[in-house]
């Protein structure tokens, strides 16, 4: 289920919704058709973006409040399931993004 990548970037956008960015979107996780990850531009909050289909949403890593965007209700009490097993991680990889270095992977939600 997982796609690997050497260099912590795909090839592609892991979603349509994010290939306006004209740069390769770091996954961190992929679960239950929930894609995680976190962008190198970004500035402001630390947060991360959940993708489930065509619904997107914003989440401020230190307190997982939604920001902006909406998932179906299932969809992001995972999310937020998953965030709380990983805030660590997040936060690692949000500084590792505004470094502009290789991301790590994040364990998917079983």
């Amino acid at each position: 289920m997982s796609r690997a990548f050497a260099t912590g970037l795909f090839d592609e956008c892991f979603s349509s919704l994010f290939c306006g960015y004209n740069e390769n979107v770091p996954e961190l996780s992929r679960f239950f058709g929930i894609v995680i990850g976190i962008f190198y531009r970004e500035h402001g909050r630390p947060h991360f973006h959940a993708v489930y289909g065509e619904q997107k949403a914003v989440i401020d890593i230190e307190s997982g409040e939604t920001l902006s965007g909406q998932l179906p209700k299932r969809a992001q009490a995972l999310v937020a399931e998953w965030h709380v097993l990983h805030k660590a991680e997040l936060l690692e990889n949000w500084e590792l993004a505004r470094q502009h270095k290789t991301l790590k992977r994040i364990a998917p939600l079983e």
